[in-house]
């Protein structure tokens, strides 16, 4: 099993580096600006200020996106004997 540690303030919320995924990937780039690892391990979206609004299908697809990010990391929590 792998945990993940989290030290700093910087790596709390960290930008996801090197990702793979084709549906963070397909975000424009204002709203990838936008997706940080908290505390928890998980990716969240937290808008910037000032950047409009957002119709639902941006939002469904920031979610998808979301989803697939946190997948690998919910499997990991899910499968855990500690829980």
């Amino acid at each position: 099993m792998t945990t993940k540690t989290i030290t700093s303030s910087a790596e709390r919320c960290a930008k996801p580096e090197g990702l793979s995924s084709p549906l963070y990937n397909a975000l424009p780039p204002q709203v990838r600006a936008g997706v940080r690892m908290d505390v928890d391990g998980y990716y969240y979206y937290w808008p910037g200020t000032g950047g409009g609004s957002y119709a639902p299908h941006n939002l469904r697809e920031i979610a998808d996106a979301l989803d697939e990010l946190n997948k690998p990391w919910d499997d990991e929590i899910q499968s855990s004997t500690w829980i």
